[in-house]
């Protein structure tokens, strides 16, 4: 089931004119998890851009928080007429107020591959910390915790248990998002995870998958 946020839409025009460019026929939806905008990228003048451009979307929940962030590419040097893209990113929580949307322009070609093709960002609630740890107390923004398989889960083969440094089980990742998490780490990708916010008792995860630890470090440093 679709369920279509483009009402939400902020679109920031002052941005779109310094970049020369316009974003039409935005569209944006959430379903299973996934928040998907589709759009189409003109310049304001003429068939082509003078610089690379990134078009980004930032996702906020009701009490304002940045949830999700996404962004697609455009090259100066490949474009001609008008670009479709769509940005798709994991978002684990609901209730959005806002998604905003605005181009950056610029040289964002690089001499190897930009680590945002090869890592992934999301949110994650942690589920079941009143089964195993019982409280959240001595996290705060920003600590690291560990994401470890249980391929041996009696319930979910896909299990990714969340632990706090010190080895103790805090809970576990949504099955929704664990079903391509444990995909990911069983392929022998990378992993780092963090504690983004609390809402009441409610424990958010930021984390990051990339094909190696150097890749999540460069896309920290890009942030």
């Amino acid at each position: 089931m679709h369920l279509d946020a483009t009402h939400l839409i902020e679109r920031l025009e002052v941005f779109e004119e310094r970049a020369c460019v316009r974003l039409e026929a935005l569209f944006v939806y959430v379903s299973d998890g996934l928040l998907t905008m589709n759009g189409e990228l003109h310049p304001r003048e003429g068939t082509t851009i003078k610089e690379d451009i990134e078009v980004h979307m930032e996702a906020y929940n009701s009490s304002g928080r940045l949830v999700a962030i996404g962004e697609s590419h455009f090259s100066g040097d490949k474009f001609f007429g008008f670009e479709v893209f769509q940005i798709r990113v994991n978002l684990a929580i609901g209730e959005l107020s806002k998604i905003r949307v605005y181009p950056k322009q610029g040289r964002f070609v690089r001499t190897s591959p930009p680590a945002h093709d090869r890592v992934r960002e999301f949110l994650a609630l942690v589920v079941g910390i009143k089964y195993h740890r019982g409280h959240a107390g001595g996290l705060t923004p920003g600590d690291l915790v560990q994401l470890m398989r249980e391929p041996d889960n009696i319930h979910d083969s896909n299990a990714v248990q969340v632990k706090v440094l010190a080895g103790e089980l805090l809970g576990y990742i949504p099955g929704e998002l664990a079903a391509s998490l444990a995909q990911e780490i069983d392929a022998g990708m990378c992993t780092q995870a963090r504690v983004s916010h609390f809402i009441r008792k409610s424990v958010y995860l930021a984390i990051i998958v990339g094909k190696t630890e150097l890749d999540i470090e460069r896309f920290v440093l890009q942030k």
